[in-house]
């Protein structure tokens, strides 16, 4: 499958952030936000504002703090978009565990404290091409919630301005270049 010129210019670029203030309803560009063309629906895309640390130790906090967004998004792209934001989880989820279950017999005579640091080794090393992935070819929209705002990262500096126009009265932040 070729790729299109908006995907291959999104290759090897950091994505682009803007800050609204979460009570905000944003405005999106009438454009697919994968293929940029008309789009013919839209997505629902949740997003909680917990601290991922502390909901980790306290799971409990994840049932409270959720908000959502609708996202443009052609029929064509749903199922693409929903592997990218999705997809990368599952695999980074099953490696890890599955590396993890397959390596560790290895470490049954070792001392318990040097497994562990072993382990948290193991993993990060496992970790470590997602977190290159992620880096280096961004998700073609996410969104990172906060106390009392949402940033909006896009993969297209494009999409990026026009979103940032759209929305200029309650950008808080904003990494486009004007």
């Amino acid at each position: 499958m070729a790729r299109t010129s908006v995907e291959h210019s999104l290759l090897m670029r950091p994505p682009i952030n803007i800050t609204l203030p979460r009570n905000c309803v944003p405005a999106f560009p009438n454009k697919c936000i994968v293929c940029h063309c008309i789009p013919h629906s839209t997505l629902k895309i949740a997003h909680n504002a917990q601290n991922p640390l502390l909901a980790f130790f306290l799971p409990f906090l994840l049932m409270f703090g959720w908000s959502r967004v609708e996202v443009p998004v052609c029929r064509t792209c749903k199922l693409r978009f929903r592997l990218q934001r999705w997809g990368r989880e599952v695999v980074v989820c099953a490696l890890i565990l599955a590396s993890v279950w397959l390596i560790w017999p290895c470490f049954k005579g070792w001392h318990a404290g040097t497994r562990r640091i072993v382990g948290g080794v193991l993993v990060l090393l496992l970790i470590s091409p997602y977190v290159v992935v992620e880096v280096f070819w961004p998700r073609f929209f996410n969104t990172y919630a906060r106390k009392d705002s949402v940033d909006y990262a896009f993969a297209s500096p494009g999409y990026a301005a026009e979103f940032h126009e759209l929305n200029l009265p309650n950008v808080l932040n904003s990494e486009v270049s004007e």
